[in-house]
This record gives C-alpha cells, structure tokens and sequence, in this order.
C-alpha cells in the first residue's frame, strides 16, 4: 500500500540521515523573519522517527498552529513562549541569529534590588545563583528600540560599559552590564579634590572613548559627570551608549568635546559657573598657568577629541591605578537612589 505524504518526507529524512551519519544542520528557519509563523529547527534522532506515529506529527501541526495563534495573544508556555519571543524580536527588529539572547524573563535568573540614578535611574541586580553578583539592568521598549540595540552591540571599547548578557521578553529587551556604581558625580560629591595626576588620568581615559566614537562617526551627545562611571580598577566606564547617533565627516561634532570642558571643570571646583560659561573661578588648587587650566581653556576651541589627546596635561605618566583610592571615598557622597520594600525577597 502507498504511503501518505507525511511518512514519505518521513522515510526521506531517515535516509538522509542514515546516509550522513549525522543529523543535518539546523539553521535559524527563514521563516522566522515572517511574524505569521514560528517554526522550530529541532530535528529527531532515527530512533525517534521510527517511534512517531502520524498522530504525533498532527500534534506537531497543531503546536505551530498554537504558535501562530499565539501572535494573536494567546498564552504558550515552554518552547512555543521561545518562538513566539523570537518572532516578536523580529518584529521590533532583534536579530535572530544573535545566539547570546535569552528568550525568557531576565527576573528568572536575577533578583531586582534596587535603583540608582546614573545619569537616569537603572536597575542594579543580583544573580539568585550562588554567586550573588550585582548587574546594571536596563530595560527597552518602544519604536527606537532596535535601534539602541544595534548601537549596543556596534559599540566596543574598555571604556564603556560592557553588555554581559541579553534578554527579550514580553515586547521589552533587557540589556544586563556589569556593575560599576560611582559616578564621577559621586567624585565631584566627595571631599577631596582631585590631583593633577588624577585629573589627567580621568580626562585621558574619557578622551580615548570619544576618539573612538569620531573614528566610528559617532558622538555620544549627553557626556556628562552623572553617565561616567569609575570602577574600583580605576577604569573609566561611559555608559548610555545605546543613545550614540551617527554623524558625518561634514557634521561638526563639538558637543562631546564641550561635554569634556564640562566634565573637567566640575572636577576640579566641584560646581559649574552661573553663566554656564567653561572656566575657574578660583586658581587656589590649579593655578592660572598650569597645565591643567590650559587643558581646560583648549577644550573650548577643541575641534576633536584627538586634538585634546595631543595636550601636555596628558602626555606625562597616566596611570588608571592612582584612581582606585577615591572609588572607596566616593561612595560616601549621597547620589539618588530609590528602594522599593515591596520587592524584597527573603
């Protein structure tokens, strides 16, 4: 007797595999860049197939049919969430093939703890594993988020904050980095002020991340003390990349360049000057002819970061490590935070 078509392509696959010796390559279906259907690319064993009867390949017709359903808000659980997941990234422009996405709650393997106002307030969280380590957490949603996530994944120097881990869920992505809770806000906050040798290897690492970004044509447009972040490595850690623009050869790019002179002058007097113009108001602790007022007074003529590169002030022995001591004394200073007690977890 003739077989139906479903044991044929049945009878086929086997073959093939038993040809091979190997199943075949299970591609991302190109299916999926249609948000109509999800298709999973799981192949069986031979042992399997032979088990299979023709009601389980209609169960399997009947799961893809849930799947597509399931675009229509109907709730799946196990593997037909993932699908579902994978088909909706599609949709707001998530690669696929980026392996490293989890398709699952990011709350499944994390704990949100609290927030912390860094330029903008963002979820600090911890590993429920054993470990316990603390994360930023950083939610997207909304018409510009593909776009932020393609300046994530476009977007890497060791001066910016890294991304360690990536989930889609519910129509939001969650980007996870690693945590690095002062500010050079809470430096400015803190009593000391800072050395020139400390000041140079601040600005130096700063200048390194925007002379990237001009080589990439980028700019980061909202460089200020709350968004650079220090670690206890002494490691500068600009974040809120993911809101970089792009910019042409024949577009000037003086914003972060200012951005700098800025920077610079809260760090060395600790406040910005009524009239929002770029300089000291008190030569006490840098006089007027050092090399770090000249510094200060180049940023506002500075055309590129690579031109402040060049400046003096940074050509003496820059080393990352003089900044550890004041990652201790900084988080004394009190920059805003919020805590939710609802959300605490024995």
């Amino acid at each position: 007797m003739e077989s139906d078509s479903a044991d044929r392509n049945t009878r086929f696959e086997i073959d093939h595999i038993l040809e091979s010796g190997s199943p075949p390559p299970s591609p991302i279906p190109s299916s999926l860049s249609s948000p109509a259907t999800a298709v999973s690319s799981r192949y069986a064993t031979p042992n399997e197939k032979r088990l299979k009867g023709p009601s389980e390949q209609r169960s399997t017709v009947t799961k893809r049919q849930k799947t597509k359903t399931a675009t229509e808000n109907t709730t799946l659980t196990g593997s037909g969430r993932k699908d579902l997941a994978i088909v909706q990234a599609v949709e707001q422009g998530v690669s696929v093939l980026d392996s490293s996405v989890n398709y699952e709650s990011p709350w499944n393997s994390l704990r949100n703890d609290y927030e912390l106002d860094l330029g903008g307030f963002v979820i600090i969280a911890s590993d429920r594993g054993n470990g316990r380590n603390s994360f930023i957490v950083k939610r997207f949603s909304g018409p510009d988020m593909a776009s932020k996530l393609r300046m994530l994944q476009r977007i890497r120097h060791v001066n910016f904050l890294s991304v360690v881990q990536r989930f889609s869920f519910e129509n939001s992505y969650y980007a996870v980095f690693d945590h690095v809770s002062v500010s050079l806000e809470h430096v400015v906050a803190s009593p000391p002020y800072l050395r020139i040798c400390e000041l140079a290897a601040i600005l130096f690492q700063i200048l390194e991340a925007v002379a990237y970004l001009e080589r990439q044509n980028l700019e980061h447009g909202s460089l200020n003390c709350s968004n650079v972040l220090l670690s206890p490595q002494g490691v500068i850690k600009i974040t809120y990349q993911e809101d970089c623009r792009d910019v042409t050869s024949s577009q000037t790019r003086l914003a972060d360049v200012k951005a700098i002179g800025y920077i610079a002058m809260e760090l060395m007097q600790k406040y910005h000057k009524d009239d929002g113009a770029i300089g000291l108001e008190d030569f006490s602790r840098y006089p007027s002819d050092s090399d770090a007022v000249d510094f200060l007074a180049a940023t506002t003529s500075a055309t590129s970061a690579e031109e402040l590169l060049r400046h003096r002030l940074l050509r003496n022995d820059v080393q990352k490590e003089q900044l550890k001591w004041l990652v201790g004394i900084a988080t004394t200073a009190r920059i805003g935070f919020r805590y939710d007690e609802g959300k605490w977890e024995a």
